[in-house]
């Protein structure tokens, strides 16, 4: 999804457009391409860690997170009108969590 952060082999990198053939990060540097069919170039997702959620979630003010025993976090988010409940393995999977609550901001890696 478009804003998703993926590791590929180049390093940490935000997709910035996706089409049929493969997907466009940006980068430090710059931008590139990552076909589907490449086969010298990958991308996978990036594991979501508690020290990622340290680092962007710190206090527990809307969104609480702890630790499960499967090496996934359990991630709820809530405010006036809102509660997700989430279990997550990878980065961009509580991005697109974060989005529907509202919190589409700048993740820290």
């Amino acid at each position: 999804m478009l804003g998703d952060w993926l590791r590929t082999s180049r390093g940490n990198a935000k997709v910035i457009a996706v089409d049929k053939i493969g997907l466009t990060f940006k980068i430090d540097g710059g931008d590139f391409d990552i076909d589907r069919d490449d086969e010298e170039e990958w991308f996978c997702p990036i594991p979501l860690t508690e020290t990622f959620m340290q680092k962007n979630f710190p206090t527990p003010e809307e969104i609480v997170w702890w630790p499960l025993k499967d090496n996934s976090l359990r991630v709820e988010m809530q405010d006036d009108t809102h509660l997700i409940i989430g279990k997550y393995n990878y980065v961009h999977e509580l991005q697109h969590a974060l989005r529907l609550f509202g919190k589409d901001g700048e993740i820290k890696l």
